[in-house]
């Protein structure tokens, strides 16, 4: 087998991919338990201004702190996952929280990507 050397920042951020692909399979509480046991919290900090920053472009900043997913400046993946989980399994799915989550994901999946490609 062939190792090819990667350097810590690349590996920060391909370690992030599980905890959003178990969100996006609806396996909440693997997500969950991902997010809170990240052993480096430098890519959360790169990642949550990129997420803040595109929700804020997209004018998706006061939904996003009504469902708690954007608290004082800061991405908390945690609530996003729990808001994600909720109006999963509502009766609501066309309403503007649901699409708003929607969106954020496709955010946060945009993010993810361009901060893996500029490392």
């Amino acid at each position: 087998m062939m190792a090819f050397p990667l350097d810590d920042k690349v590996l920060d951020w391909l370690h992030s991919l599980p905890r959003v692909v178990h969100r996006l399979e609806g396996d909440y509480w693997n997500a969950n338990y991902w997010f809170r046991h990240a052993k480096d919290k430098r890519w959360m900090q790169l990642l949550s201004n990129a997420i803040v920053h595109r929700v804020a472009q997209e004018g998706l900043s006061d939904v996003a702190t009504k469902l708690k997913v954007i608290q004082q400046g800061v991405f908390l993946p945690t609530e996003f996952v729990s808001a994600h989980e909720h109006l999963s399994s509502s009766s609501h799915p066309g309403s503007e929280h649901a699409k708003a989550v929607g969106r954020i994901a496709l955010l946060e999946w945009e993010c993810l990507i361009e901060l893996i490609s500029n490392s």
